[in-house]
């Protein structure tokens, strides 16, 4: 018997922000600026008066949240201590201020002012400030909610940089759920105060016949359970990379597409290059797949367990295009309606595929047909569920809405609310956030005849809106594609769904056998001396300035859609005795 689901995925066409990794902060010459290793426990010393009428509690309740999100995630614990005087010297501080010296206008939202040694890049002192001429507001649902700002800037506070993951704590822009951790936010946090045991996945993405190293691309290990990216970084000079901090037990497939937005990256990626393909084209955002041509369009997973807690998956090479199965391909472009069988033998209970829309395909509601068969698998457990992941917006790709609906001998059946209790369709979580990328869970029968799928993917149509020139210039995803990951899944007792059966990716091959992007060449960091620092000291403006961090701005777009964009850039460079002071704000 088969089991019919059909999955629609409802599309804007219209351009979305890419989803880029967190950023560590780094001082001028390299070195990631955060508080010592013997430094187990910091105060922040909190002034809660405000010109917005906030009440102490409101305030400390707030910060307290905020505070907590980092701790649950650090080694590096937090305490809140109230205080009615100001800021003073040698002491973590956070207060608002109408001050133009740090707010000109009120599109910077916060300043962190980050005090650290300039050859080891320890964090000697920080403080917050709030811009108290902003119309904060004590509501979740707003992206000007206070939880959000004070949120963020407190990972400023312990060494982060912006990051471009959107809905990120890190983000850049101001939006909502900020006040909220995401995986990439605890995965940097980890990076840099490490607790309990998790995984890692290192490598080197690599481009081109010589196998150059790719400085500054953005690299992202997105999880089989959770479909969410759980950890991101940029490569290094040498194109080494590593992601830490990411969950154990779980397959995790690598993503790498050019850095974006270099503005609001530390000003060592400013020499960061993307034209490496033919005619100076850049490179594109593409999944990590081994060389063999069997596994065109289909990720290779990197699986972490307790027992094999760090992998490193050698040489990942850029691409100038997004690869798709060759019989997928040709299927699509005769018209055909693809019928793809997925991995589902006893070896291979899951797999994961690139697929793709055109317009066209959109405007006609053409689909893609897959099988899933599942009858000669055994159930030695119970609990057992048939996961199925579909996303495209955290890859920059066109909004899309997921529905599915199922049948099993034709009957129509509910399994729309399989997933935490949430519909198939585009759902607003607790946060304001929309949740356009899905996941849908269904029981495997004890009947394993009837465990039969036949999978349809289905485009539609919600709308050709004017792309706004943010989307044209600063995240631009030309091609309509979804990843598609297939795998067992275990409810356990808890409610919570561990990996039962997926594809298991043993002697995995790297690609430096097959490297692509023929006009790649090196790029040298850019790394700021002591002698440029000293030049710039001219501009200071005092010596009681140290690291000053203006983390949010809004601009209006113009079409009265209040679409928030941010700029980051180095304003001045200076020196004081063994102290290095930087100046950075959102325009």
């Amino acid at each position: 018997m088969k089991v019919k689901l059909t999955i629609s995925l409802f599309y804007f066409i219209v351009l979305c922000p890419y989803s880029l990794a967190y950023v560590l902060s780094r001082a001028p010459d390299g070195g990631f600026i955060k508080w010592g290793k013997g430094i187990q426990n910091l105060n922040i010393y909190a002034n809660s008066s405000n010109g917005k009428g906030f009440s102490d509690i409101d305030v400390f309740s707030l910060l307290s949240q905020s505070v907590q999100e980092w701790n649950n995630n650090s080694a590096l614990k937090i305490s809140v201590i109230t205080t009615n005087d100001g800021n003073k010297n040698n002491r973590n501080d956070l207060y608002f201020s109408k001050n133009s010296l740090y707010f000109n206008s009120s599109s910077v939202l916060g300043v962190t002012q980050v005090v650290f040694k300039e050859k080891t890049g320890e964090i000697l002192e920080a403080d917050i400030i709030i811009n108290d001429n902003v119309g904060y507001n004590l509501s979740l649902l707003s992206d000007l909610y206070l939880g959000n700002i004070v949120t963020h800037e407190i990972g400023h506070f312990l060494g982060l940089g912006h990051s471009q993951v959107k809905n990120s704590t890190m983000f850049h822009s101001v939006s909502l759920g900020q006040s909220i951790l995401a995986e990439d936010d605890k995965s940097a946090v980890f990076t840099h105060y490490p607790v309990g045991i998790k995984g890692t996945i290192t490598g080197q993405i690599i481009g081109g016949g010589k196998k150059i190293g790719i400085f500054g691309a953005h690299v992202q290990a997105i999880s089989t359970l959770t479909g969410k990216i759980e950890g991101a970084t940029l490569s290094e000079e040498t194109g080494k990379f590593s992601i830490r901090g990411l969950p154990l037990d779980d397959t995790f497939y690598i993503y790498v597409e050019p850095s974006e937005k270099k503005s609001s990256l530390p000003e060592i990626y400013s020499s960061s290059q993307n034209n490496f393909c033919n005619n100076g084209n850049s490179f594109r955002g593409s999944f990590f797949q081994s060389c063999y041509s069997s596994d065109i369009g289909f990720p290779t997973g990197i699986e972490l367990t307790t027992s094999y807690p760090t992998k490193n998956v050698g040489s990942v090479t850029i691409r100038c295009s997004l690869d798709v199965p060759p019989l997928y391909f040709i299927n699509k472009s005769n018209n055909v309606q693809t019928n793809f069988t997925l991995g589902t033998n006893l070896a291979n209970r899951g797999q994961a595929i690139v697929g793709f829309f055109t317009v066209t395909d959109i405007l006609n509601s053409n689909r893609d047909e897959f099988l899933l068969d599942y009858t000669n698998f055994q159930l030695a457990e119970t609990n057992l569920y048939l996961d199925i992941k579909l996303s495209g917006h955290k890859f920059g790709t066109q909004y899309m809405e997921h529905i599915i609906n199922g049948e099993k001998n034709y009957t129509k059946i509910d399994i729309g609310l399989e997933v935490n209790g949430t519909p198939a369709s585009p759902f607003t979580d607790v946060d304001g956030v929309v949740q356009y990328d899905r996941e849908f869970r269904i029981p495997l029968d004890a009947s394993i005849s009837n465990n039969n799928f036949f999978l349809e993917i289905i485009p539609n149509k919600l709308g050709i809106p004017t792309p706004s020139s943010f989307f044209l210039k600063e995240f631009k995803e030309s091609l309509i594609f979804y990843f598609m990951t297939v795998a067992i899944v275990k409810k356990e007792v808890d409610g919570s769904f561990s990996l039962f059966g997926n594809k298991k990716y043993i002697n995995y091959p790297d690609n430096s056998t097959c490297p692509a992007a023929e006009s790649s060449y090196f790029v040298p960091a850019n790394k700021t001396s002591s002698a440029n620092a000293v030049k710039f000291s001219e501009i200071s403006r005092d010596d009681d300035n140290p690291i000053n961090c203006a983390t949010i701005d809004t601009n209006n777009r113009g079409d009265g859609s209040g679409l928030i964009s941010f700029v980051l850039g180095f304003l001045a460079i200076f020196m004081l005795k063994n102290q290095k002071k930087i100046k950075y704000f959102l325009d």
